[in-house]
């Protein structure tokens, strides 16, 4: 005897299981598993309050006073914790509906002892308010940690000076146990473990010495400067800030800057570059050869263009 229950069965569930068990007496396939009840065991496993949409609330110990809330409908009269049934998981047709998904509570009518042993229907079943009350105490500790966790979450590390930001300008403004309890959290979070952003021990470079071109303008922690603080530092460094490093000082309609050279280098100190820019301590010997004699001579070509493995030297073969 195979029992597929409910009221009326989901026919999903009805269609599975005489499929899986055609698929077994025409050797295509296993026999199903079913529970002592004679219930496919892979739709019977679980209980309703497993997989309900509203289970979290339960945790928190949030529960509804009337149909139509949102919070868990244990305390008017919902049977989920005690009947085994994918109902919330599955829906009723199409993947769709439900009980508890629809705001209905769950009424037994997938069990054996249905309807009998569930009523009065709409009335909070005995077991409820213990465990409720166990609920209630539960999210009286744990609601103000995760509010605490998720208010910390929600801002960015720059927000902890004078930056303003579209999220929330005011954000930033939390008392003082919040910040001595994010110290204690940060500490626990992060121990035996490295905290995230750039350090100066194993810190990941290219093997050739590359560095692109942000970081040779405003230095290793330019991504966290805002773009004034990056001209302010470009300027320091006696760098040549390039149009486009900054789409949010340059204007994001300022093209990147893609002038080339002759050799196809594509630096403003290049000295091919009509734009050459460059120190004389910047620049190393670049050969080239002359078209009268075949010899090579030596030319100043600037740093930034010159591969990190090549070293200066001239040539003195002849064509």
């Amino acid at each position: 005897m195979i029992n597929v229950p409910g009221c009326p069965p989901i026919g999903d569930d009805f269609t599975e299981t005489v499929t899986l068990l055609l698929r077994f007496m025409n050797g295509q396939g296993p026999l199903p598993d079913f529970d002592e009840l004679g219930r496919p065991a892979w739709q019977f496993g679980d209980t309703v309050h497993m997989h309900c949409t509203r289970g979290s609330w339960y945790e928190e110990g949030h529960f509804a006073r009337e149909f139509g809330g949102k919070e868990c409908l244990a305390e008017i009269g919902c049977w989920g914790p005690v009947v085994n049934c994918h109902i919330t998981e599955r829906g009723f047709i199409g993947g769709k509906g439900g009980c508890m998904v629809a705001g209905g509570i769950c009424i037994g009518c997938m069990s054996p002892g249905f309807p009998d042993k569930f009523t009065p229907f709409n009335k909070r079943p005995p077991q409820t308010t213990p465990a409720t009350t166990l609920s209630r105490f539960h999210g009286t500790l744990v609601r103000p940690l995760r509010r605490s966790t998720q208010l910390e979450r929600n801002r960015e590390p720059r927000w902890k000076a004078d930056t303003t930001t579209g999220w929330a300008p005011q954000y930033d403004n939390v008392p003082i146990f919040h910040r001595s309890f994010e110290y204690f959290y940060s500490r626990i979070q992060y121990f035996r473990s490295q905290l995230p952003g750039r350090h100066e021990v194993d810190e990941e470079k290219y093997p050739s010495g590359y560095v692109v071109p942000p970081e040779a303008a405003y230095g290793k922690h330019y991504a966290q400067w805002l773009p004034d603080r990056r001209a302010e530092e470009a300027k320091k460094r006696g760098t040549y800030q390039r149009p486009g490093l900054s789409p949010q000082a340059d204007g994001f309609e300022t093209p990147f800057n893609t002038t080339r050279s002759s050799h196809g280098c594509a630096s403003r100190t290049c000295p091919s570059s009509s734009t050459r820019r460059a120190t004389p301590d910047s620049r190393r010997a670049w050969p080239t050869r002359t078209p009268t004699s075949g010899a090579t001579s030596t030319v100043r070509r600037s740093r930034s263009c010159w591969p990190a493995t090549a070293t200066s030297r001239t040539s003195t073969s002849t064509r």
